[in-house]
C-alpha cells in the first residue's frame, strides 16, 4: 500500500416537529450505546429519512417524513439481529442496514424494501460489520469490517479493531476484500466513482482519505499549511463536488476547497462531537447528528446559514420476544 498526500486549510437548525409514538422495539448489540437516535440517512428524492433508534440496547428501525412527522416503524427487531446503520439506494427503493447478532460482537449486512419488507440477509456473520452502504450504481455494497475487538493500551477501552473494505455484489452475492488496510479503525465509507472511494480512518495515518479501487492507494486529504496537523481530526467526509468536501474537523464543521488547498469554518464549534452527517443534493442541505444533542437531526445550507433542527423522539417500551 502507498499514501500519497493531496490538498485541504482549517475551517444553525430545522424546528419542525416532534413526533411520539409508542412501539414495542426488541433487540442486541447496541446494549452499550445511549437511548434514543442511534443514526439516520436522507431519502435520494429529499422527501423523507429513515433512522434506527435505540432503547435498553434494542432498536428498531423508522421512516419519516423529512420534517420528522409520521414516523413509522419498519423493522421491529427480534432476537436474531440489531438493526443499525440504515442508508438508503441510489433510487431510495431500498435500505441497507447492519444486522448485529445479540451477544457477540459480530453480525451481517441485510438489505430491504423502503416498506421494511422483504428482509435479506446477503452476508454471513463472521467478521465486527460495522456500517454499510450502497455503490453509485446501486449494483453492490460497500462495508467496514473489523477482525477483532480488543484494547491496544491499558488505558484504553476495548474497540474494534484491523478494519478492512468489502464489497458484496447484489446480484449473485459473490462478496470481496478491497482493502488490505488493517486498518485501527475505519468508517463513513461512501462511493465517489468508478475508480474512488471516500472515508476516514484513524491510526499511523489518520485523517480523509480517497482509495482508489483495485490498486491499494490512499489519497490523504489535507491543506497547505497544516502545521497544527487538523486534518488528523477529519472525519465524516462528505463530497459535495469534484472541488469540496465537508467534513468534522474535531468538533466543528469544515468545507475543504482541494482545489486551492484551503479550509474554512462552516459551522463553530459548541464543545459536542459530529456524529453523523449527510448530504442531500436536491435540497441543498445538510444534515447532522451531534453528540450532545442525540435526539435531533441538524438541517443547514451548505455555508451554515439556516441551521434548524428535527426532533426526533419515539416512547418506547421494551417487552421480552
Amino acid at each position: 500500500m502507498t499514501i500519497k498526500r493531496l490538498i485541504s486549510s482549517p475551517g444553525k437548525i430545522y424546528l419542525l416537529s416532534i413526533a411520539i409514538i409508542t412501539v414495542t422495539c426488541s433487540n442486541p448489540e447496541i446494549s452499550k450505546m445511549k437511548d434514543g437516535l442511534e443514526s439516520f440517512d436522507v431519502s435520494p428524492d429529499g422527501k423523507s429519512l429513515i433512522f434506527t433508534w435505540n432503547i435498553g440496547g434494542k432498536s428498531c428501525l423508522f421512516h419519516s417524513d423529512i420534517d420528522g412527522k409520521n414516523p413509522k416503524l419498519l423493522i421491529n427487531s427480534d432476537k436474531h439481529i440489531s438493526v443499525y446503520r440504515p442508508r438508503f439506494s441510489p433510487d431510495g427503493r431500498k435500505i441497507v442496514f447492519v444486522g448485529g447478532i445479540p451477544d457477540t460482537f459480530n453480525g451481517a449486512i441485510w438489505i430491504a424494501n423502503i416498506s421494511g419488507d422483504s428482509l435479506k440477509q446477503i452476508t454471513d456473520t463472521s467478521g465486527i460489520k460495522t456500517e454499510a452502504v450502497f455503490s453509485n450504481n446501486g449494483e453492490s455494497i460497500y462495508f467496514a469490517q473489523a477482525n477483532e475487538y480488543a484494547s491496544y493500551s491499558p488505558l484504553a477501552n476495548r474497540a474494534a479493531h484491523d478494519f478492512d473494505i468489502y464489497s458484496v455484489a447484489l446480484n449473485g452475492g459473490e462478496v470481496s476484500k478491497i482493502s488490505d488496510l488493517k486498518a485501527y479503525s475505519l468508517a463513513n465509507i461512501s462511493d465517489v466513482d468508478s475508480n474512488r472511494l471516500i472515508l476516514d480512518m484513524k491510526g499511523t495515518e489518520s485523517g480523509v482519505f480517497f482509495y482508489e479501487k483495485g490498486k491499494s492507494v490512499l489519497n490523504k486529504v489535507s491543506f497547505k499549511n497544516d502545521s497544527l496537523s487538523y486534518s488528523k481530526g477529519y472525519s465524516n467526509p462528505i463530497l459535495i463536488n469534484k472541488d469540496n468536501i465537508i467534513c468534522a474537523s474535531y468538533y466543528v464543521l469544515v468545507d475543504i476547497d482541494m482545489k486551492i488547498q484551503q479550509e474554512k469554518v462552516i459551522l463553530p464549534s459548541d464543545n459536542s462531537s459530529i456524529r453523523v452527517i449527510r448530504y442531500n443534493k436536491g435540497l441543498g442541505r445538510l444534515f447532522i447528528q451531534k453528540g450532545d444533542k442525540l435526539n435531533y437531526i441538524h438541517s443547514m445550507n451548505l455555508d451554515g446559514s439556516d441551521l434548524k433542527n428535527i426532533p426526533i423522539f419515539i416512547n418506547s417500551k421494551t417487552t421480552k420476544n
